[in-house]
């Protein structure tokens, strides 16, 4: 299934410095992978990862300052946002989830990001990431309660770089400046040590912005990002 939608969201023609973007849902063995398809459906598009507890719409902002002829799949990683779709919560019944207004959630997503992300950004993101509470007045996350507690079974170093050693591709890594505060950032630089041997090619910059700069101030990145899609 798709529903065609312009570039802000409302089903309709297109302006100048709009795109195309449909809502799609991805048939799987368990049920469907929902997601969003910006640009041509004719050809391969780039597939658009979010991180975690985050959504299809972290690239809501970014999308729509790339080149028309890059097409974009960003996807609603299972187990994330939008995961009520197909994937029950295995403990809570929807009457005991939490229910909050809408103010409420965007406070609470708000001041969980430490600094992150700024108001309109949550409110991007929580168009995916909130549903409408079956059994209240108010609204539940969309996304599997599991996660609060999935940095219990987080990759070992050594799986990390692992998972590195793979990557023969080329790289495109923009890190921004702040950015987060990783609690060991040695293995930030060794990730990026493997790469350089590995991959077929690493690009590297560093943007003054925060860990979510693609969606906060995606205008920083937009260029390098719309260069190295294009680059053959």
């Amino acid at each position: 299934m798709s529903v065609e939608t312009t570039s802000n969201g409302t089903s309709g023609e297109l302006s100048v410095g709009q795109r195309m973007v449909e809502e799609v849902e991805i048939p799987v063995p368990w049920g469907i992978v929902a997601g969003k398809w910006w640009g041509s459906r004719l050809k391969q598009p780039v597939l658009a990862i979010h991180g975690w507890q985050d959504n299809a719409g972290s690239f809501d902002r970014l999308c729509p300052l790339l080149p028309a002829e890059i097409s974009i799949l960003a996807i609603d990683l299972p187990t994330g946002d939008c995961i009520d779709k197909f994937l029950h919560y295995e403990t809570l019944p929807e009457s005991k989830m939490p229910c909050y207004g809408y103010e409420e959630m965007i406070d609470l997503v708000l001041a969980a990001y430490e600094g992150s992300v700024d108001h309109e950004s949550v409110e991007v993101l929580m168009r995916r990431g909130m549903a409408p509470h079956m059994h209240k007045n108010g609204y539940h996350f969309a996304r599997d309660l599991r996660l609060k507690v999935a940095l219990m079974g987080m990759f070992s170093i050594e799986q990390v770089l692992a998972y590195a050693e793979c990557i023969k591709c080329k790289v495109l890594n923009i890190r921004g400046k702040p950015g987060m505060n990783f609690g060991k950032p040695e293995v930030y630089e060794k990730v990026m040590e493997v790469l350089h041997r590995t991959a077929s090619k690493v690009v590297y910059y560093e943007i003054s912005g925060t860990h979510h700069l693609h969606l906060v101030t995606p205008e920083r990145i937009s260029n390098e990002v719309s260069q190295f899609l294009l680059e053959e």
